[in-house]
């Protein structure tokens, strides 16, 4: 951007000098046209590419598309949810943000983030992104009170790499919290429980042996991946 502003201050003393004749000057104009346009091309595809990442963060996240959401980070990422939990902001990997996730939605019978109204500041190759969210989580028990929802916004910080926009820095701000806030201890508790029935795949406790029809019938127990425990 900065290069486009010497440019074009630039051209714009070259066409006030008197000696240039009409064609000339017709040529700068078009060719500062050009500079524009194409600056604003690259900017808008900047823009759309941030708008595209942000988003993707939430769609990976409700698809349990883990190996796509940490793509869209950098290798460092200073989380900060401090507004929401407390403490103070972590700096850490991809890879720790995914498992942390996993520890909570994947028990949540559905969850949907919708990230809207975007306002994009690009400067060279660094971008900050700021959005709203509106999260809500699902899950079905006894209380009938079915949905925990969050809103709130987003603050995202991007760098330009060479694999595209990559967030190094989230912040999250909620402005609403509603709803049953049992609910993500009872997620939780889920994917806890799911995984020691994993657990106890690994070490082949996960065998069966029972009559059927009079045949002794072995073999492994299947749990579906939407299991609840003490459900039949």
């Amino acid at each position: 951007i900065k290069r486009k502003h010497v440019l074009v201050n630039f051209l714009v003393r070259s066409f006030s000098r008197k000696e240039i004749c009409v064609m000339q000057k017709i040529k700068v104009l078009c060719f500062l046209y050009i500079v524009i346009l194409f600056s604003s091309i690259l900017q808008s595809q900047d823009q759309n590419e941030i708008i595209n990442k942000t988003t993707d963060i939430a769609v990976y996240a409700d698809q349990r598309n883990w190996q796509e959401l940490m793509k869209c980070f950098a290798d460092k990422v200073i989380l900060d949810y401090t507004a929401m939990v407390g403490g103070e902001p972590a700096v850490v990997t991809p890879e720790q943000i995914a498992n942390a996730w996993k520890g909570l939605l994947p028990g949540f019978q559905m969850t949907q983030h919708q990230v809207t109204n975007h306002r994009i500041t690009i400067k060279g190759d660094e971008a900050e992104s700021f959005a709203y969210v509106t999260a809500v989580h699902y899950l079905p028990n006894p209380s009938k009170n079915d949905t925990w929802t969050v809103v709130g916004y987003y603050n995202h910080h991007l760098k330009k790499t060479r694999d595209g926009w990559k967030v190094d820095k989230m912040k999250f701000t909620p402005t609403l919290i509603f709803g049953n806030n049992d609910l993500p201890k009872l997620a939780q508790e889920i994917v806890k429980n799911r995984e020691k029935i994993t657990e106890s795949f690994v070490a082949g406790k996960n065998k069966v042996v029972f009559k059927s029809e009079g045949s002794l019938l072995r073999g492994h127990l299947y749990i579906p991946e939407n299991y609840k425990p003490g459900t039949k």
